[in-house]
């Protein structure tokens, strides 16, 4: 940009019968600025956008990039919070099942666990059934009166 403005002023300052230099100046100039077109239209076909428009397209992506790395932190961080879940989630499973190991109803409890894994809804009836006997079965005289 400077060496077209140098050749700008060059020319200007040039007198009537330096028309020869101003000649040589006239073309060097139209090269540079057929260089100039190709060089903005090869920036408008790769990047689909105007070199005056380039400044706002450059901070409309900062500002997407910036909040698409701020959605990410939310993901990464409830991510990292369903992994707590799932860990404590596992630890409770594998003392249930220790439980249920050494329990004495522990045929019954894997009957109806696989009936939860077959048909829900007739599953969370015998569970009722179950809780229910349960519940009797600890009920002795001395809570009764």
């Amino acid at each position: 940009m400077r060496h077209d403005q140098n050749l700008l002023v060059e020319r200007k300052n040039l007198y009537f019968w330096q028309w020869r230099r101003k000649k040589e100046i006239d073309r060097k100039l139209e090269l540079v600025e057929a260089k100039i077109n190709v060089a903005q239209h090869s920036f408008n076909s790769k990047y689909h956008v105007a070199l005056d428009d380039a400044s706002f397209e450059i901070e409309r992506i900062r500002k997407e990039i910036a909040f698409k790395r701020s959605e990410l932190d939310k993901q990464t961080a409830r991510v990292a919070d369903i992994k707590k879940e799932l860990d404590a989630i596992e630890i409770e499973y594998r003392n249930q099942k220790q439980i249920a190991d050494n329990h004495p109803d522990r045929v019954l409890i894997y009957d109806l666990l696989e009936q939860v894994r077959e048909s829900p809804a007739s599953a969370r009836q015998s569970l009722y059934q179950i809780q229910l006997k349960s519940r009797l079965d600890t009920i002795t005289e001395g809570k009764i009166k």
